[in-house]
């Protein structure tokens, strides 16, 4: 970055009223703290956390939109988020063999959306949910990728299968979601539209091992189950400490300087709108009211072939029976005032960067220079709106069509103008959040 770019990041970033509100000093100085704000470093002692179930609810249009309202009172924080199910027990007819397909948990989600009274705070997709949960061996295993399901057979056995989902009160930046600040009539809802559909999620065979067309009459599914079973959502929650209620003050909600805030992360989702064969130049434009703070890039092609054919998103190609990454380079990620990266091949921004851990096919760029997160600071992010995305895509010969894609997550502002101010108001009263956008 040229001494120009960097004053041009500078003057983004003391423009920008969510970069003021998390790095510039309380005495409004000129100074800005590269990494946190050190009035934000606190310590809230809890007690106890317990697993609550949320209450879900179908949208009667549309069995797969389920909306799961989080208990908010008398609870004082919302600090993870936990998808379980269980598959059925499956029984494929006489000649023929059946398995789930890979990463079916993440497969099984299309989109994410987290609300408060209505107020949209998150936004994630099948990808962003995959990049998050990529190089976790753990959460991999057990989101359905155990070989009792992906192993054609006649039988398969029930399975309990679980995700973290990735909420943005669950990330090192956030810690919690402050239910203290909501009443018990509050809408605190995690609304996911899922794919229940067998035909989507199972694959079946014939005796020589060929695919054949799905059809639910080859199989016997327990209960006579026309679709999967809905998945249960649960929330870790702690209580209030008696002491902690004294941080809990009265104020005048006309007054900006005493209104809570909650910083929540969500995504602006880029994709071709044609998808493309390989040896193809790609660019991404990224829309000028997209202004929010940036903090990480994430860029791949999704292999639409390939996807189709396994039932499960894919991300490479295969030559000489082999996964090869189906970006050869990044030409240029930049934003209105500055170069990011520049003619960067894939093995770099897919691993060579990241130390060696990375996924192949998902490259990456973060605004960050730690080796490890900090829960405490916030990393400055950076405006890309008006910016572009350039890729060139592998010259090897493939007969795939890819879909280039880009996810920028991002960084908002939201303020509580007013909420119940004591034990006696959360059972009465509601809360009332507003965003404080970049302008």
């Amino acid at each position: 970055m040229s001494v120009n770019e960097y004053n041009k990041f500078k003057k983004e970033l003391k423009n920008s009223k969510t970069h003021g509100f998390m790095h510039l000093p309380e005495e409004h100085k000129k100074e800005i703290f590269s990494l946190h704000r050190r009035e934000k470093q606190k310590t809230i002692w809890y007690k106890g956390g317990d697993w609550i179930e949320m209450e879900s609810r179908n949208t009667p249009t549309n069995p797969e939109l389920v909306s799961y309202r989080c208990p908010t009172f008398p609870y004082h924080s919302l600090h993870d988020c936990v998808m379980t199910t269980k598959t059925p027990r499956i029984k494929a007819k006489d000649g023929y063999k059946v398995c789930f397909n890979q990463d079916l948990l993440i497969n099984m989600i299309k989109e994410f959306h987290l609300f408060h009274n209505e107020v949209e705070l998150q936004f994630a997709n099948t990808l962003y949910i995959m990049e998050s949960v990529k190089g976790d061996q753990q959460q991999l295993f057990h989101l359905g990728n155990q070989e009792e399901l992906l192993t054609p057979s006649s039988q398969l056995k029930a399975i309990f299968l679980s995700l973290k989902l990735p909420t943005f009160y669950a990330q090192s930046d956030n810690n919690a979601f402050p239910l203290i600040y909501c009443g018990q009539k509050d809408d605190l809802v995690h609304q996911i539209k899922f794919n229940l559909d067998f035909s989507q999620l199972l694959t079946i065979f014939d005796v020589d091992g060929h695919v054949v067309d799905f059809d639910l009459e080859l199989l016997e599914i327990e209960n006579n189950m026309e679709m999967m079973p809905i998945p249960e959502l649960e929330g870790l929650c702690t209580f209030l400490r008696e002491e902690d209620a004294k941080l809990v003050n009265s104020f005048s909600s006309d007054n900006v300087e005493d209104s809570k805030e909650l910083y929540t992360s969500s995504i602006y989702y880029y994709e071709d709108e044609n998808p493309k064969f390989l040896g193809n130049k790609v660019i991404l434009n990224f829309k000028v009211e997209d202004k929010q703070p940036v903090q990480s890039i994430f860029w791949g092609a999704q292999n639409n072939t390939l996807t189709q054919k396994n039932k499960s998103l894919q991300i490479h190609f295969q030559k000489d029976n082999q996964e090869k990454s189906p970006i050869k380079f990044t030409e240029k990620l930049s934003t209105s005032s500055a170069i990011l990266i520049n003619n960067k091949t894939s093995y770099k921004t897919e691993f060579a960067y990241h130390g060696g851990k990375g996924t192949l096919g998902l490259n990456r760029w973060k605004n960050n220079v730690e080796k490890k997160e900090d829960a405490r600071k916030f990393s400055p992010g950076v405006r890309c709106s008006g910016g572009s995305l350039v890729v060139r895509l592998s010259d090897k010969q493939c007969d795939d069509k890819f879909t280039v894609f880009a996810i920028l997550n991002y960084v908002k502002r939201f303020r509580f103008t007013s909420y119940p101010k004591n034990y006696q108001e959360r059972k009465d009263l509601r809360s009332t959040i507003i965003p404080d956008d970049d302008e």
